[in-house]
């Protein structure tokens, strides 16, 4: 089961970005599209980072794993972007389900 999530946040261009991670008590079987563990396959973390709307990098899953490796994070990971302020994260959970939205 993923831990429910932590916000915590990154030095980038002189601002302090945020970031939210979660991770599993043991490793998940996982199906994301996110540039950095993608497909299916088993993970340990997921981290969904808020970058510009003016983001230009050519080598996202590069960056999520740059981001990963100075949260201390290990083994295999999901790595999401987005463009939203994921400290305004949303959750809700319906019977035995839980669900985290960063949608703007």
């Amino acid at each position: 089961m993923l831990s429910d999530p932590t916000l915590t946040s990154r030095p980038e261009d002189g601002r302090d970005i945020p970031l939210l991670v979660w991770r599993a008590g043991t490793p998940l079987r996982a199906a994301s599209s996110g540039p950095l563990g993608g497909g299916i396959g088993v993970r340990n973390w997921v981290v969904n980072a808020t970058v510009p709307m003016s983001y230009h990098r050519d080598d996202p899953a590069a960056h999520l794993a740059a981001l990963a490796g100075g949260l201390g994070l290990a083994g295999p990971g999901i790595g999401l972007l987005t463009g939203v302020d994921v400290a305004e994260v949303v959750a809700r959970a319906d019977t035995g389900v839980r669900a985290w939205a960063t949608v703007g």
